[in-house]
């Protein structure tokens, strides 16, 4: 009767936890998965590119008074990427 008893009292109460997802390897699987479902579907994703790339321009030309300035290039596309990348998916 004590084996029994210690079997039953080494068990635990509460069930394990289960694992916590990877933050990293979730959004991994998911960058892959939108990237496959992007590449699958083609002939949307260029005319889309194509699309950002002139809103890009004009966006330039707005904020340069009328002209494309180069010293704005660098600081606009950093901001229009982060745009670009939550537009395409």
């Amino acid at each position: 009767m004590s084996e029994s008893a210690a079997a039953v009292g080494s068990k635990s109460r509460w069930p394990a936890a289960p694992p916590r997802p990877s933050l990293p390897r979730m959004l991994g699987n998911e960058t892959a998965k939108s990237l496959l479902v992007l590449w699958a579907h083609k002939a949307t994703l260029i005319p889309e590119l194509l699309v950002l790339v002139v809103f890009f321009l004009f966006v330039q030309f707005f904020i340069g008074g009328g002209r494309l300035v180069e010293a704005l290039y660098a600081s606009t596309l950093l901001g229009f990427a982060s745009y670009a990348l939550a537009y395409v998916p």
